[in-house]
């Protein structure tokens, strides 16, 4: 259900019959935030700037529309001075996420865009997609230095999961996001959950006055239900989409006989220029992990090592072996075992 002003007041996951949106609360809307840091003006954010946060409320839908794969969009507008959001809302058939753009005319001062992203989860702690792995930060402020912990970096992902229960919020490219509980209020209507607010744009006057001035785009998604692999899946058609112009080749490698959460990450060409072939992978959830790498045919024969991150045969003797077994790859593949957040690179030779 998608209000007038165009934010998101309900939202079903039909598989469990669970509404994700708490009451008295919006997907999508829009809040302004008053950016002048004691120090650092391009850098910092004051933690008293949360107590400033205003709703966008000059809000409206402008039309609805079916896409080419029978799904939904509904676009809106949102203004205020200086900012125009031009919002994109999509529902595609059989997914499980809803889809978030927005174009934004950017010429606001001393000003902090956040776009809030509350659901009906409660826990903890939030897991913060950082480079390989994950970091978790507590939602509760507790301490001074929980409270020190206002805002977070978020890659590509934050996650807030409960113990029968998990949502995401999947971003192409934000500053960071912050989260916090939303506590139930029956005067005023608020059901508990936790509140999500990604960091969109800020409008520091130093050292560069047109800091993020003029367009900009972002794109972001709701995960419902997001088990660990559904989050990493649509964190990568986000950031990483499939170019459709490209021709349609074998992958060159695969993981399969998957246990826990191994992710193949890149393949490469060796940098010393020998031709060897390099594939990287990592455990992304903080558990143990065992896969199989299976190659192409083109690789039939080939030997497999495992390399160091500079691609250098030394390993440190402190870090844990990957690799069950070295050697000629045989047909049905090369096991791999990975510990927790544990990054393997191998170098595979014709």
């Amino acid at each position: 259900r998608i209000e007038a002003d165009g934010t998101v007041s309900s939202i079903v996951d039909q598989r469990t019959n669970r509404e994700l949106v708490p009451a008295g609360t919006r997907l999508g809307r829009y809040e302004m935030l008053k950016d002048e840091p004691f120090h650092w003006d391009a850098w910092d954010i004051q933690r008293d700037a949360f107590l400033t946060a205003n709703a966008l409320s000059e809000a409206s839908i402008t039309s609805v529309d079916e896409t080419a794969n029978g799904g939904a969009v509904v676009h809106a507008v949102t203004r205020a001075k200086g900012v125009e959001i031009r919002t994109g809302i999509a529902l595609r058939p059989g997914s499980a996420t809803l889809d978030f753009t927005a174009d934004v005319d950017w010429h606001a001062v001393e000003q902090f865009l956040k776009v809030d992203m509350p659901v009906t989860v409660q826990a903890v702690n939030a897991q913060y997609e950082c480079q390989y792995g994950l970091v978790e930060r507590p939602i509760n402020k507790n301490t001074r230095s929980d409270d020190a912990k206002f805002e977070s970096c978020t890659h590509r992902f934050v996650r807030i999961a409960d113990a029968d229960y998990a949502a995401a919020v999947v971003n192409a490219s934000t500053y960071g996001s912050d989260v916090s509980p939303i506590h139930a209020d029956a005067a005023h209507g608020t059901g508990r959950g936790t509140m999500v607010r990604l960091s969109l744009l800020s409008a520091p006057l130093y050292p560069d006055p047109r800091t993020d001035q003029g367009e900009h785009f972002f794109a972001w998604s709701l995960v419902a239900g997001a088990g660990m692999e559904s989050v990493l899946a649509e964190a990568s058609r986000l950031n990483a989409p499939i170019m459709g112009e490209l021709p349609a080749v074998r992958p060159l490698a695969t993981l399969t006989d998957v246990a826990g959460t191994p992710v193949l990450d890149w393949v490469k060409l060796a940098d010393d220029g020998s031709g060897d072939l390099i594939v990287r992978l990592y455990e992304a959830a903080g558990g143990d992990a065992k896969a199989t790498l299976r190659l192409d045919d083109t690789f039939a024969g080939c030997t497999v090592e495992e390399v160091n991150l500079m691609e250098e045969p030394v390993l440190a003797d402190d870090l844990p072996r990957a690799l069950v077994a070295g050697g000629p790859v045989p047909a049905e593949g090369a096991s791999v075992s990975f510990t927790p957040f544990q990054i393997v690179t191998l170098r595979i030779r014709r």
